[in-house]
């Protein structure tokens, strides 16, 4: 998408009466500082109006004399603001993230690959021996996986007194030594 498409999506948007659109994507798409602060403030001078319309405290005149001055801003910055356009493959993607993922990814092998052996034994594992075992770091990774895995019903799930046990079943096997090998 050009500047130009930007720009004329944005006027679009404007002229179906969804400014509360616009302005999100005329901020997410600004390059210069100071109009970032003039978006903001737009956004919240829209929000107010929205405001007192809910509450009854401004008249049906007052209103629309306050969305057109809205409009009119908006349409101004579009025509003097130079945008940028997001690379949505590129959008917040940071060195937390890929941390987060790696950690994630690398989680679940572990986790699929302690499965294997304790299906092996015969031996159903609990969440707390899973983390211990695996010397890992996020209980709630460990958590998360066993919740996707059982709600794809490749998991049993058995209690013992206050403990809760955890046993792969034959699918769960067959794809687990699918994926890792």
């Amino acid at each position: 998408m050009d500047e130009n498409t930007l720009k004329n999506q944005i006027r679009k948007l404007i002229a179906e009466n969804k400014l509360n659109s616009a302005i999100e994507l005329l901020g997410s798409n600004i390059k210069n500082n100071e109009s970032l602060d003039e978006i903001i403030i737009q956004l919240a001078r829209y929000n107010a109006i929205k405001k007192e319309s809910i509450q009854g405290t401004i008249t049906s005149q007052e209103l629309n004399q306050e969305l057109n001055a809205l409009r009119r801003n908006i349409l101004s910055l579009i025509r003097e603001e130079t945008l940028i356009i997001q690379d949505p493959s590129k959008e917040d993607f940071t060195l937390r993230v890929f941390k987060e993922t790696l950690n994630m990814s690398l989680t679940r092998v572990k986790v699929a690959n302690y499965f294997l052996a304790q299906y092996e034994k015969s031996q159903p594992v609990s969440i707390s021996d899973t983390v211990l075992e695996n010397k890992l770091k996020s209980r709630k990774l460990v958590v998360d996986f066993f919740d996707e895995m059982k709600k794809v019903d490749l998991l049993s799930k058995k209690k013992e007194g206050n403990r809760t046990y955890w046993m792969i079943n034959e699918e769960g096997k067959k794809i687990m030594k699918e994926i890792i090998k």
